[in-house]
């Protein structure tokens, strides 16, 4: 099958029959059943226009923020992480507090158009067999059954309608410590929506092994992202964090993917790098700017507008950098001071309009005279700092850039002085000082 490859936002003008590096001919044709498909992806993932050139059909293939990978009749588009495989798991293990190791010796090769899928899956798979070695976690379950034998306590109501049914057993509600419980049924879950995005068979037969150890004592059940969030980590579960982790991920991304057309179904893993990023960059200031002065926060959810006196509309913004103060008396409330704005923008290109009237908003509504908008210098050809001025709010919208690589070989470097780059950095890029 024909592959075609691009980075995130990278634009790719192909005729219908082009030629590839080796000069091989590379036939991009559509069928019928590929252009829902195509309908579906082109909101968020991938937006392929056609045009005519010199009597060609002319393809146009527009990457956007995720990365994965496309499955089309007669050809497959693979969309990588601008910074490479290795750099993005160092970047997903950061955020999400891992150490997941990339297993590249694991998947069939790296020129596998579906590295990606088949590395995260790599990895949760690694993940599997690690927590069944050290233990499945077990929990009290609530059963109500009827029994030979009395067991717990007797449900008087139902023993009732036994007893009328001339039944000879109890009616018994009991606690048992079993391993059903939602830890592993997210994870038999995933194990199940993964069988269908990878190719490799050795990952297949290791798949189906998995599920043969979960499905006997564990409820096959559909779980939401929602289930995931809920769960509260403490010294009993704490070691089933990481492979949520990647849950979610892998929940997240194929959710993208889940296309029905009328005569194929796609499934593949797709990971939203604009969100990944912003994480980043919120952890990063979160472990690095001057936190004996400053307090970072994430998102916050604040509402901007009353519509019609009932209805409601909210802003959210990435991030907050607060002054720290003394803490207030207990009948005074706590006040927090606002030392700057923070809106991550995983852009190819300089902010939009609609970018700078949303950021001036912040700023105004916030009474800040100025606001920052971060970008990740790995999609940048040029990095220049600019900033623009909206005269009539006198207000200033700074546009920094953040090396994501350079961050990362920082983070993994064992110099004493990298802590003090790291945060050279971050103050260069939103000033601890006005």
């Amino acid at each position: 099958m024909t592959i075609l490859e691009l980075t995130e936002y990278e634009i790719k003008d192909l005729i219908s029959i082009s030629q590839d590096k080796d000069g091989k001919s590379i036939p991009i044709t559509f069928a019928k059943n590929d252009h829902e498909l195509q309908k579906k992806l082109d909101k968020k993932i991938l937006s392929i226009k056609s045009s005519t050139h010199n009597d060609n059909l002319l393809y146009t293939f527009r990457a956007k923020n995720y990365i994965g990978i496309v499955k089309f009749s007669k050809f497959t588009v693979c969309i990588n992480p601008k910074i490479g495989i290795k750099k993005f798991i160092e970047m997903f293990n950061y955020v999400n507090k891992t150490d997941l190791k990339t297993p590249i010796n694991s998947v069939s090769s790296q020129a596998d158009p579906n590295i990606l899928s088949e590395v995260v899956i790599s990895i949760f798979l690694q993940q599997c067999q690690k927590l069944i070695r050290h233990g499945l976690l077990k929990s009290y379950n609530l059963n109500e059954d009827n029994a030979k034998f009395l067991k717990g306590k007797l449900i008087a109501s139902q023993q009732i309608l036994n007893q009328a049914k001339m039944t000879t057993q109890f009616a018994c509600q009991y606690d048992e410590f079993e391993y059903d419980n939602i830890e592993n049924q997210i994870i038999l879950f995933c194990l199940k929506k993964i069988y269908g995005v990878t190719t490799n068979e050795q990952q297949k037969n290791m798949i189906r092994k998995l599920i043969q150890i979960f499905v006997n004592d564990v409820t096959d059940k559909v779980i939401t992202l929602n289930n995931v969030k809920k769960i509260k980590y403490t010294q009993i579960n704490y070691r089933y964090r990481e492979i949520h982790a990647l849950c979610k991920l892998i929940m997240t991304g194929i959710g993208m993917t889940n296309l029905h057309t009328k005569s194929n179904f796609t499934t593949s893993l797709f990971i939203n790098m604009a969100l990944l990023f912003e994480q980043f960059v919120l952890k990063i200031f979160q472990d690095f700017y001057d936190n004996s002065l400053y307090e970072v926060r994430g998102q916050k959810r604040i509402m901007s507008w009353v519509i019609n006196k009932n209805k409601r509309s909210y802003t959210i913004i990435d991030i907050f950098i607060f002054e720290k103060e003394q803490k207030p008396l207990f009948f005074e409330k706590e006040q927090k001071t606002v030392h700057a704005i923070i809106d991550t923008k995983y852009k190819k290109e300089k902010i939009s309009d609609s970018d700078r009237y949303q950021l001036v908003f912040y700023a105004h509504d916030h009474s800040k005279s100025k606001v920052y908008a971060i970008l990740p210098k790995s999609l940048q050809t040029k990095n220049s700092p600019s900033i623009y001025h909206a005269s009539e709010q006198k207000i200033e919208i700074l546009v920094k850039y953040l090396d994501i690589s350079a961050v990362l070989d920082m983070l993994d470097s064992n110099e004493p002085d990298s802590k003090k780059q790291i945060q050279k950095m971050l103050t260069e890029l939103v000033p601890t000082t006005d």
